[in-house]
């Protein structure tokens, strides 16, 4: 992961914005929703009945942060870390969310080729 988080901070770097930190209880939540996602097989920011929670917001709680603001993304089809981030920065919503202003903390997870990002002001 130390590639993403390089990659991740250099694209916001040049942007003029800060870091993001990676945060244990992200990437729990993260990796929660990737392996539900795979598990269940479905593709969806919604996980109904899901057993971390419906929402990007309950899913994080679940893992252990309780985040004031956040963002979440999610990829599928991806085989690293390099290619998941290239498809986020070439889509403008995700984009945007990679280069929230408030963000300082991050957590990645990966089921096969289904990936989450799960991004947060605080926990």
């Amino acid at each position: 992961m130390t590639h993403f988080t390089s990659d991740m901070n250099s694209f916001r770097g040049s942007r003029g914005l800060g870091p993001l930190q990676p945060n244990q209880a992200l990437a729990r939540a993260a990796q929660a929703h990737a392996e539900d996602m795979s598990r269940r097989g479905y593709f969806s920011h919604q996980s109904w009945g899901g057993p971390n929670g419906n929402t990007f917001v309950e899913r994080a709680r679940v893992g252990g942060c309780a985040m004031g603001a956040g963002a979440e993304n999610i990829a599928k089809g991806q085989r690293t870390e390099a290619a998941a981030l290239r498809s986020w920065v070439r889509s403008a919503g995700h984009r945007r969310n990679l280069l929230g202003r408030g963000y300082t903390q991050y957590g990645l997870g990966r089921s096969g080729d289904i990936w989450v990002l799960k991004l947060a002001a605080r926990c």
